[in-house]
């Protein structure tokens, strides 16, 4: 796993040098694409902007999800943060009622 420090141009600034590959979204699909460039050589800078308000909610994952943690050498990660585990779901998708 690759860590570094996050910096932000100030007000008005701009991002101090030019990188390779600007991946777009700090997401689990853009921290995952990043992280395999890194580890072909590439230059990478994550591009992303906060949200405005506290999202809501949370992330939830069928057991599907280990199999890409453990390809991006995340999972043993993942599995000691402590997540709550569930055996429940739930979806709605818009409209006033449940489904």
């Amino acid at each position: 796993m690759y860590t570094t420090k996050v910096q932000r141009p100030a007000a008005g600034g701009s991002v101090l040098r030019e990188r390779e590959v600007y991946v777009f979204g700090g997401g689990p699909a853009g921290v995952a694409v990043a992280s395999r460039l890194l580890e072909r050589g590439r230059d990478v800078a994550i591009l992303d902007c906060p949200p405005q308000q506290k999202p809501w909610g949370g992330e939830s994952f069928t057991g599907a999800i280990r199999a890409p943690l453990l390809a991006l050498g995340c999972w043993e990660t993942f599995e000691k943060a402590g997540h709550t585990r569930g055996y429940e779901r739930e979806s709605a998708w818009g409209g006033a009622g449940r489904y």
